[in-house]
Order: structure tokens, then sequence, then C-alpha cells
């Protein structure tokens, strides 16, 4: 879906706008590397800008969401304080595409540039953090312009016998600026360097999204996103299983309960009297070998209750315990089949059998011990894990 949609999108816009790069580019080269460590110390600019950004954004959220008014006029309220700040700077209004291209040809003062870029961060927390209709990319990436632009004539001003490019840093300020508050460097680099068409600083690029990233200690603008895979839902069921491979039973059992048997021709009385203060789940019903024939749960039990007293002598152990399908591992069996037997019927406790007979129910394994291990295996490796599977 998203493979289509994407061709869709990307096939109506070049029929539209044309093929070309969304930004006319000036002919750009990296042929000094004695820039880079001004493109590390740029990095470092962007980060930290990059922090009050997102903490700017965040206390702005916040305090509209403590606002006691009714929700659908905080939106309203947002819009009128852009409109006054864009009366007196309307620069800002909009996502900000045209000013990016006037900061590439470098037709903008310091002036310019330093008022657009902390303005633009207020106007975006304005429209977005009060509820409004938006998204955070293209103001993102016009304040990184915007960013790359002021550094470039500021150094130069401070520094002339270096004469860095000014332009080349308004698009390494794109590149740098997203892959800050939105912690996707790579992503950052790919997609700058597709709106521009320019894959000449490759290089100082990709230093710049790498260090700005780092920097930015982790803070994003997306509310929802997490820190990392590990914390990511859709791949904890695979790092899970890449956990369970290298696991057997015997690695994960803890035996935490005593095995309760009960002889195939108790009868429902007896039963009641043995199991009635146990906290196990399962019991299985074996025959005069010890040999599991069947295996009953608390709430098979509870099927048998009635008003008859009659029950109690008529029906034995035999008559409870399911007998087809019982599903059963042993202490040699792989953790990755076992956990696709709980997962198929939904079980909270397996019987574990002996080898040799593959009757005789040794133990229990249950989804706690199995949620046990892989908490010890993630802490090992410094994650944390507090929910269970």
């Amino acid at each position: 879906m998203c493979i289509t949609s994407s061709v869709v999108a990307y096939s109506l816009f070049g029929s539209i706008y044309g093929w070309g790069a969304l930004f006319k580019i000036p002919p750009l080269f990296f042929s000094r590397p004695a820039e880079l460590p001004i493109c590390a110390i740029f990095s470092i600019f962007i980060a930290l800008f990059g922090i009050g950004y997102i903490k700017t954004f965040i206390y702005i959220r916040e305090r509209f969401k403590e606002i006691e008014i009714p929700t659908i006029f905080k939106p309203a309220l947002g819009g009128l304080l852009i409109g006054l700040v864009g009366i007196f700077f309307p620069h800002i209004l909009g996502p900000g595409y045209g000013w990016i291209q006037e900061a590439i040809n470098d037709n903008l003062t310091i002036t310019v540039l330093a008022l657009f870029a902390v303005l633009k961060v207020l106007g975006t927390c304005f429209t977005i953090g009060s509820g409004g209709s938006g998204g955070v990319f293209a103001p993102s990436v016009a304040i990184g312009a915007v960013l790359g632009g002021l550094f470039g004539k500021g150094f130069n001003a401070l520094f002339p016998a270096v004469n860095v490019n000014e332009p080349s840093f308004v698009i390494l300020g794109m590149g740098g600026i997203l892959s800050c508050v939105a912690n996707t460097p790579l992503a950052a680099f790919l997609m700058v360097t597709e709106m521009t068409g320019s894959y000449n600083l490759i290089v100082p690029m990709l230093l710049v999204a790498v260090v700005s990233y780092i920097a930015s200690g982790g803070l994003s603008l997306y509310e929802s996103q997490v820190t990392g895979r590990f914390q990511s839902p859709i791949h904890r069921r695979r790092f899970f299983f890449d956990i369970m491979e290298d696991l057997k039973v015997r690695d994960v059992i803890t035996y935490h309960h005593p095995v309760i048997t009960i002889p195939e021709d108790t009868p429902l009385g007896k039963i009641i009297e043995i199991v009635k203060d146990s906290t196990n789940p399962y019991f299985p019903v074996v025959n005069s070998k010890g040999e599991m024939t069947g295996i009953f749960s608390m709430e098979d039990l509870r099927k048998c209750f009635g008003d008859d007293d009659l029950l109690c002598d008529l029906v034995i152990a035999k008559d409870i315990g399911v007998t087809e399908g019982i599903i059963t591992t042993t202490l040699d069996e792989n953790m990755n089949v076992v956990m696709k037997k709980f997962l198929e019927k939904n079980l909270e406790e397996i019987p574990v059998v002996d080898e040799e007979t593959g009757k005789k129910v040794i133990g229990f394994l249950s989804r706690r011990d199995v949620f046990i291990i892989y908490q010890k295996k993630m802490q090992e490796m410094g994650f944390q894990v507090e929910e269970e599977f």
C-alpha cells in the first residue's frame, strides 16, 4: 500500500509540476575536507536550536491543553496568535518553501534569517500545538534552511579568510534540523538530497545529520515516536523470537508450583476437596501408571457443579478431563516451538512431560516463566521490559 501510494503521488506531482528538483540549486561541491570541523560545529549549533524548538513546541502544546475553553476554539486561538505575528513578519506564513529558495539564492540578510528562524518556530508551535491541522515537516525544513544561511553568513563575517559556501550550509541545515527534531538521520539525508537534486554534499550532509541527531539527545517533535526498535511493538515480537531461539524449556521452567495429578477414578467430591485451595490453573488426570490421560482446568470443574449432590458420587475425574488435542512439551523442546503452542490455544501453562514416555507430567511451563527469562535477557542487553506478551 505504501509503495503504491508513493508511486501514484510522485507520478501525479511530476505530471503537474514537472520532474525536476523542488529547489533550484547552484553548483555545489565538497572539495575541502578542512571544512568538516566547521560542519561539526554547525551540527552542534543546529542541535541546540533543535532542542529549543522541541522544548518550545512541547511547552506550548501543554499550555494549550490546560486552557479551559472548548477544544474547537483552541486552533482558532492558535491561528489568532500566528496571525498577529504574521502582520509584522509575513515571511512565516505558509510552509516556507519560497523562503528556502531565497536563502539558497543568498537573498536574505542576517537579520531576516534570524527573525525567520525564531518566529517560524513560534508560528509552528502555535498552529500545531493548539490542535490546528498541518504538519511539522515543511516548517522544520524551512527553519533548518535559514539556520544554515544564518550560520554561513555569520561564519564568513567572523572569519572572512575561510570563505565557506553559504548556500551549502542552507542545504546542510535542512537535513540537520530534520535529523535532530525527527530522530531520522538517514531519512533526513535522503529526503533533502532528493528535494534539492544535489548529491555533491553527501559527506558533509551525513556528518551533519548524524552529529545533530546524537547531540539532540533523543528528543523528538513526534509525541508517539518511540526511542528505539526495542520499544517498538512491531519490532519487539521479532526480538522476542530471536531471544527464544537459543533457549529450551529446561532453561526457562521455574517449577513455581507443584504438579497436582488426579487419578482417573477420583469422584467429583474428592476432586473438589483436593483442588479447592490450589492456585494451579490445570490438573492432569492420570492412570494407574501415572501417565496423563486427560487434563482439566478450574473452569472445566465449575461446569460440573450443580444442585444435585449425586453428581459428586457419579462423576469421576475421567469424565471431566479433556482427552483429545492435549498440548504438551518436553524439557529439550525449543522455546520458539513452545511459543507457537502458547499462542495457538492462548494457554496460560503447558504441561511438561518426560522424554521417555511422553505421558508423565513433571512440571508446568507458564507464560510467566517465559516473560521472566525474556525480561532477564533484555536487561542484560541494557533494555527495560514492562509488558508481558
